[in-house]
């Protein structure tokens, strides 16, 4: 009977070591996502007629861009999180998720020139409905 306990106490000696690896792997590509986050350079630029993101990552020494034409695109989702505050630009041939939080108080200037140029933009908090 003793035997059989230290062989169920091994068992789980072993699943505690594994969750408690497994947990810290968590951690750590968490970390690295924050610590690769706060490496990246966001410009965003906006004309009358089309909006382009070029993300500069830093860290991999990459650079990319997208642009949507204002024209095209169907509405925005605004998600006005202070830590983590986005726009996901939705047109028929991208979505294109534009972070704010960089931005900083200039993030409210992005969103007032979208609706000055007639483009939809709905805040996820609120109870309206997406378009399909």
């Amino acid at each position: 009977m003793l035997v059989q306990h230290g062989h169920e106490f091994l068992i789980w000696g072993i699943m505690i070591v594994l969750s408690t690896l497994a947990y810290c792997a968590y951690l750590g590509a968490a970390g690295y996502k924050i610590f690769a986050d706060c490496r990246r350079k966001y410009i965003l630029e906006l004309t009358a007629t089309e909006a382009v993101l070029s993300v500069i990552d830093q860290s991999r020494k990459k650079q990319s861009t997208k642009m949507v034409l204002l024209s095209d695109v169907n509405y925005v989702e605004y998600y006005p999180y202070q830590d983590c505050a986005s726009l996901i630009l939705h047109a028929p041939y991208a979505d294109m998720e534009v972070p704010l939080w960089p931005f900083g108080p200039q993030a409210q200037d992005v969103i007032d020139f979208l609706e000055g140029r007639g483009v939809h933009v709905i805040n996820v908090q609120s109870d309206e409905k997406f378009p399909n």
